[in-house]
């Protein structure tokens, strides 16, 4: 279907955002009606299975995202009676849970050459559009290879150079290059006690790698360092290209999350305040907690504009559209940005790829905007149904609740 209205844009989870956003209003209002807290009503309906496919999934710790993010967030004193809050500002708390792919796939190749210095380069034909791809291949290789990131190149997206790489978007690009990296750098690794095992002329289960250095375990003195190695080797350059493994059959793939919010609501100016975020989320390994802070805080920023302040509006008329500067379509700023908690209750997904880790991008921002509109709702008693919760929806709001 065509319509005049502008060119569509790249956003976090397209679709799973409104479609959170209107599922867990629709759970809140279930709840309700059957007398009970939202928090306990999810509980209640957990499913351990994929309920399209009735498979198991290769990891699923959403009950325990809904546990340690209630205790980090004290759901049980914060949540209350709908618009039980007496005076003009009043407080309410909200969740929404979420559910994405993000556990990326083959095909994904990286290719290592370690030159003669022991110096190495890491060839990938993604690329970083934010999620610190460039850091997390550079720490894989050097904690498998035990050598300094320092003394790693990585360079993306090349394709006169790099292998094939998926492309960066849909909370993919981590979970399917990592484990292509952690491939290469053990090929390198094995390739060297080879080599060394060789020169030395010792078995190669006698061989310790350790720092770069290959020793013998039963003579400490007879070792050698990667440079050292290359040279007797008489090679300038080993190379060595490393591959994601393929998705195990008959599992579930997904991450799982839930966000609690809690909020402010002036009732005479119907503005809305996010006073606290606690994100409790399944993405099996952390590769990088700085990065992982990052993304959470950006999709959560995101997600908080995308439900208070955030607009497209257009000339019904003509398609135009109207809000065209940073003035007139208003982003949330460090002003508006609440406390956020990041609660992570998964160590990795040993069943998915050999680096265990799951997508963050877009777990990040589904459930921020469904948990702000049920803490609105929390609040007033008054459930706003479309986004963004602006002033004007909810002074209208209250003002028909009294008609």
């Amino acid at each position: 279907m065509h319509i005049n209205a502008g060119k569509n844009r790249p956003f976090r989870a397209p679709g799973h955002v409104q479609g959170c956003f209107a599922l867990e209003s629709i759970l809140d209002e279930a709840a309700e009606k059957l007398n009970m807290d939202p928090l306990e009503f999810r509980l209640k309906n957990y499913a351990e299975l994929d309920p399209v496919d009735n498979i198991p999934y290769t990891s699923k710790l959403l009950k325990q995202a809904y546990l340690k993010g209630a205790e980090k967030f004290q759901w049980k004193d914060k949540w209350k009676q709908a618009g039980s809050d007496p005076g003009p500002l009043k407080r309410g708390a909200g969740l929404a849970s979420q559910i994405w792919w993000g556990g990326g796939s083959p095909p994904a190749y990286v290719t290592l050459k370690l030159n003669s210095d022991g110096s190495i380069q890491i060839h990938a034909g993604t690329q970083d559009i934010g999620g610190g791809t460039y850091t997390f291949i550079a720490q894989i290789a050097a904690e498998v290879l035990e050598i300094p990131m320092e003394k790693i190149d990585v360079i993306l997206g090349d394709t006169a150079i790099c292998p094939y790489g998926p492309s960066s978007g849909g909370s993919t690009t981590a979970p399917s290059v990592s484990p292509a990296v952690r491939d290469a750098a053990e090929q390198m690794k094995l390739k060297l006690v080879a080599a060394a095992a060789a020169i030395l002329a010792i078995p190669e289960i006698q061989i310790e790698y350790k720092q770069g250095v290959c020793s013998d375990r039963k003579n400490a003195e007879k070792k050698l360092q990667i440079p050292e190695i290359l040279e007797k080797m008489d090679e300038k350059i080993l190379i060595v290209t490393g591959a994601r493994e393929a998705n195990k059959e008959g599992y579930a793939i997904n991450s799982f999350g839930v966000q609690f919010a809690e909020v402010e609501v002036d009732t005479l100016t119907g503005k809305v305040k996010v006073l606290k975020i606690v994100a409790a989320h399944d993405i099996g390994r952390v590769l990088n907690r700085k990065l992982l802070e990052n993304q959470f805080h950006g999709g959560i920023i995101q997600g908080l504009g995308f439900a208070l302040t955030e607009e497209r509006i257009m000339d019904r008329n003509t398609g135009k559209v109207l809000t065209t500067n940073l003035h007139d379509y208003k982003i949330p700023t460090a002003m508006d940005t609440p406390d956020i908690d990041i609660v992570i209750v998964s160590e990795g997904d040993a069943l998915i790829s050999n680096t265990g880790v799951k997508g963050t991008g877009e777990p990040a921002m589904i459930p921020t905007a469904g948990a702000i509109a049920n803490a609105v709702y929390n609040a007033l008693g008054v459930r706003i149904k479309s986004l963004p919760i602006t002033p004007d929806k909810i002074l209208t709001a209250l003002y028909s609740q009294h008609q």
